[in-house]
């Protein structure tokens, strides 16, 4: 039997205006029998004739319908946002070489009083979000699920279209080649302008002119792109100005937010944001190159990256490739993409399950960062396991399954240093049966005060240095206790039994390094910095696997690390993973020295509005992009 993900059932603004159904349909009709309605209309045009939908959303509409027929698959190639829908779960198995289905309902809302669909406009919401999610491969959110899920089941993806479940036609995912090429990146709703000038008059005389510009009723889109392609015609200007709006208003106030931050920076010399996005900087800092900064185990949380495969869908295709065929299971699209609330403890304490998260997650930023918008690092470092994702997700590990396999398989990541902490127990000398009370703690402290409060205390350590007011502290649940109480500061429980970065790690050397013992390819790769000993590592089979295996069993510095890095040239340092806690520290640790912190995610914000802040902020620093990516 045919999977069906999902039933879309389709809800309106009954009082907007209805947007014409069909390119060329001058006045739109209501229409009582959707499918059929649907059906009569699309079935005047020849197969492999193009026609464009409109969304009662005024949606940003490319391509259209090819080889269309009545019962034939229809493939639909669509951008702009979905239109507004409510998602019901239909949980049914999936048997092995079955194709993925999802079923657009068409009908009417199933709420007591809720009446049918009366307007063509209803049936273009239905069209466009069912062809946007075949084509950007996502599941709509819906009342039990807060944000899209990405598609990432293999075979042909389908949605149906009906009245009924037997009655209507078919929208089919069309394969290779994509539509879009691979270097594209679309951020739905959202438009970035670019400025660019030698001085901040010129800058400020630009703004002057944008704002007439918006005020005469020019488009957003249009305005936006006329700024990339001009940025992109004169790249050697010293200065750069990025604005982010969703509407011409949205534009005009971003503009009088900037020009204050103009005014200001130029005195000040910092950076200017607005709480959208936009920015400013007199004192650009890309000439120093830019340091690819990669978060540890704990960095994914559910929901994270939820939207970048619909904003950039040659990812999809990319990432799956990398994870030879099995992108939902090493994203764990059930975990941090769950189908319903629920409990799920387990996957967060499961440093496993993380790891190979948190490698996707990032390997998913890097690909948009480097290959999509262009941005070459200068160097690179990682966060405790961050380190083996950094070489990861750059290519020097080409096979990122080897390694997943290898800590899923080790004793070390399941009963040694997890699980019944054998190795602990070893160290501590404590049989087996015997409860062992492991905990670990984020505190407030400095390394000073951390490592005076640990005096005396032989089951409890300083396992992790984040900022210099922030430690990582780990042990036996009452030595941890005494520590605390008498360093008398704010902590924070942690969810993860930290058994790294400590003397109990120790026994684990050798096999962290078989572990970590992976092939290389003979790749161009930044300068790699570890916190084995606080120096570039040479991309070395062997000397990346010793040094990632000494990094895990001392303690971190992580101001050390980028203290080391800033001195080799780096000014920009960009994280690529989730919660932007290595952005937060690293603004800590370098405070008023010349520098900027940029994540490319941040828990909250929708992965589209973080990535191209991010990308707004790398323009100011004149950090060369490929400004021909962003598509409007």
């Amino acid at each position: 039997m045919t999977k069906r993900e999902a039933v879309v059932v389709g809800i309106v603004d009954r009082d907007a205006a209805l947007r014409r159904l069909i390119e060329g349909s001058r006045e739109p009709s209501p229409l009582d029998d959707l499918s059929e309605a649907a059906r009569k209309q699309l079935r005047h045009f020849e197969p492999d004739r193009s026609v464009v939908i409109r969304a009662a959303g005024a949606a940003s509409v490319r391509e259209g319908i090819h080889s269309i027929e009545d019962g034939s698959a229809i493939t639909v190639f669509l951008a702009g946002p979905a239109g507004a829908v409510v998602l019901k779960e239909r949980n049914t198995a999936l048997a092995d070489g079955e194709t993925c289905y999802a079923r657009i309902f068409a009908g009417w809302d199933q709420t007591p009083g809720a009446e049918p669909f009366e307007a063509a406009a209803d049936i273009c919401e239905v069209l466009q979000t069912a062809a946007l999610s075949v084509f950007y491969r996502f599941l709509p959110a819906g009342p039990r699920r807060s944000s899209r899920r990405p598609w990432l089941e293999s075979g042909t993806r389908r949605c149906a279209i009906g009245d009924t479940e037997e009655n209507g036609f078919t929208i089919a995912d069309a394969g290779e080649p994509r539509a879009l090429p691979v270097t594209t990146f679309s951020a739905r709703s959202l438009k970035l302008v670019l400025l660019s000038a030698d001085t901040p008059d010129e800058l400020e005389r630009q703004l002057t002119a944008m704002a007439a510009e918006a005020q005469n009723g020019d488009s957003l889109a249009a305005i936006a792109r006329l700024t990339q392609m001009r940025c992109r015609e004169t790249t050697a200007h010293r200065l750069g100005l990025a604005l982010i709006a969703r509407t011409p208003a949205d534009l005009l106030r971003e503009i009088e937010l900037i020009r204050n931050g103009v005014a200001r920076t130029a005195v000040s010399g910092e950076e200017w944001k607005t709480p959208a996005g936009s920015c400013f900087t007199v004192n650009p800092l890309g000439s120093g190159g830019v340091a690819f900064v990669y978060p540890g185990v704990a960095s994914p949380y559910e929901g994270v990256g939820a939207d970048l495969f619909a904003v950039a869908p040659p990812l999809m295709d990319r990432f799956d490739r990398l994870a030879a065929g099995q992108a939902g299971r090493y994203l764990h699209v059930d975990d941090i993409y769950p189908r319903e609330p629920s409990d799920r403890a387990s996957f967060f304490r499961d440093v496993v399950a993380l790891g190979e998260c948190a490698i996707s997650v990032s390997s998913i930023l890097t690909m948009l960062m480097r290959d999509v918008f262009g941005v070459q690092p200068h160097s690179a470092l990682g966060y405790s396991f961050g380190e083996a994702i950094m070489l990861a997700a750059l290519g020097v590990w080409p096979v990122q399954t080897m390694l997943t396999s290898r800590l899923d398989t080790s004793p070390t990541f399941r009963s040694r240093l997890q699980g019944p902490m054998q190795a602990v127990r070893e160290s501590w000398g404590v049989a087996e049966g015997v409860p062992l009370r492991w905990r670990s703690y984020c505190v407030r402290a400095t390394p000073a005060e951390a490592y005076a409060a640990l005096r005396g205390e032989s089951r409890a350590y300083l396992c992790m240095i984040n900022s210099p007011d922030q430690a990582v502290i780990a042990g036996d649940e009452d030595a941890c206790g005494r520590v605390i109480e008498r360093l008398g500061s704010a902590v924070v429980p942690m969810p993860i039994a930290v058994t790294m970065h400590c003397p109990p790690a120790l026994s684990e050397q050798n096999e962290l390094v078989r572990i970590h013992d992976l092939e290389t390819a003979a790749v161009s790769s930044p300068a790699l910095y570890s916190s084995a000993n606080y120096e570039p590592v040479p991309a070395d089979r062997a000397a990346l696997a010793s040094a990632i295996a000494a990094g895990y069993t001392r303690t971190l510095d992580f101001p050390r690390l980028i203290h080391r890095v800033y001195s080799g040239g780096a000014r920009v340092f960009l994280e690529l993973g989730g919660r932007r806690n290595c952005s937060t520290w690293i603004e800590k640790i370098l405070r008023s020295r010349p520098h900027t912190a940029i994540p490319c995610d941040a828990e909250g914000q929708s992965g589209d509005a973080a990535v191209l802040r991010a990308v707004a902020r790398l323009f100011i620093h004149r950090v060369p992009l490929n400004l021909e990516s962003l598509t409007e």
